[in-house]
């Protein structure tokens, strides 16, 4: 997309329309798409389930991991807490996860998250190597375990990376990158590394113009990265509506701007020097009617949607998704519903506390194998 090109409203070509009947449920609303509507892409479908992660349940995972296949996903998405390091029990989940992933022919991205350490070049190097060792190592005549890690979690926010002395969280995460990326490109598998996985909230624009602000002395030192990363919610805005203080899916626009220009001014690359394409590593909205919604405090019971909205708002972003061509992969954040002892109000599941797969599901599902011009269905590539 051109520089300061902006979202628009267009109707929805008869090609992306879901065939099953759910325009009585989005009501005739315009599906917002890119700003140029172009050949429709393939990108790939995942799934991140940290329900049934937290279940340490073998079966739990199978069923979130299956289900999400049987959906159209090709990608599973974990997230490795700093809680690993020094208690090898906190592996065991992880190593469920990426075992179930390959046996069911999913790619499988590790997130490496660095909230609540204060880190030094030492520590970070340590907790990356044990990552790495565990889930950079493995393949087999399918391919790698772990295709991609991610170096961070929606580090933009406050509480998710604690500034070494001297630098603020920007400036200490550029040089966090700079030490992990090589090291997981050189690992023996070569995992692709994503960068940022930075949520649409706190002001992620902001802070990729700081990130990207290289110090005296790295001027010739791109941040390479093979996926630029980013989460995609808008929890109290409809897909439809654009947000550009805090850009969710409806205003991609604003980040792919910041992407391409970095980009331009040899701030950020591809390994091949190319424009870094988006990865949507992050995107859902509230289920309603749920005991997570039941208990919610007030000032969050407007993100709880009956399930025909949601239903139009995934709808909507599979239609912006198909129609940019910087998206390649958008992952649904929540597969089965949360634990009973599950600490917060966040539930964006696509299956009931039951066992039923919600019509947000089974649009999906629909949307994927109807729309072969947009979704790869290719597992490993």
């Amino acid at each position: 997309m051109a520089a300061g090109a902006a979202l628009v409203l267009v109707h929805a070509s008869p090609a992306y329309a879901d065939n099953a009947g759910d325009q009585s449920s989005n009501g005739g609303v315009e599906a917002p798409v890119a700003g140029q509507v172009v050949t429709p892409h393939e990108f790939a479908l995942g799934s991140q389930d940290d329900s049934a992660i937290a279940s340490k349940n073998v079966y739990e995972i199978i069923k979130s991991y299956a289900k999400a296949k049987k959906m159209g996903a090709t990608w599973e998405r974990i997230i490795i807490h700093p809680t690993v390091l020094g208690n090898p029990n906190k592996w065991r989940p992880y190593d469920t996860a990426v075992n179930v992933a390959h046996h069911l022919g999913l790619n499988m991205e590790v997130t490496v998250s660095l909230e609540g350490v204060q880190w030094t070049d030492t520590k970070i190097k340590r907790y990356f190597g044990q990552v790495l060792r565990r889930y950079a190592t493995k393949q087999d005549a399918q391919g790698p375990y772990v295709k991609a890690v991610g170096a961070g979690n929606e580090v933009n926010r406050p509480t998710m990376l604690n500034p070494y002395k001297g630098m603020n969280a920007a400036e200490t995460y550029r040089h966090i990158y700079q030490l992990v990326q090589p090291m997981i490109a050189n690992a023996p598998t070569h995992p692709e590394v994503f960068f940022g996985e930075l949520s649409s909230s706190d002001d992620p624009v902001g802070f990729m113009k700081q990130v990207s602000a290289a110090p005296a002395g790295e001027k010739d030192k791109p941040l390479t990265m093979a996926k630029y990363a980013y989460h995609g919610y808008q929890l109290d805005n409809s897909a439809n509506d654009q947000i550009p203080d805090e850009p969710g899916i409806g205003t991609l626009s604003v980040v792919e701007d910041e992407i391409e220009s970095e980009y331009h001014e040899a701030k950020i690359q591809t390994p091949d020097e190319q424009l870094p394409p988006l990865a949507l590593t992050e995107i859902g909205w509230f289920l309603k009617d749920t005991q997570a919604s039941l208990n919610a405090p007030a000032d969050l019971q407007n993100r709880y949607l009956p399930d025909w909205q949601r239903r139009k708002n995934y709808w909507m972003s599979l239609n912006i998704a198909c129609n940019d061509p910087r998206v390649s992969l958008m992952m649904f954040y929540g597969m089965l519903p949360p634990q009973p002892n599950w600490e917060g109000y966040w539930n964006t599941s696509l299956v009931t506390s039951g066992g039923k797969t919600t019509g947000t599901f089974k649009m999906i599902q629909r949307y994927s194998k109807s729309h072969p011009e947009c979704i790869k269905h290719k597992p490993i590539d």
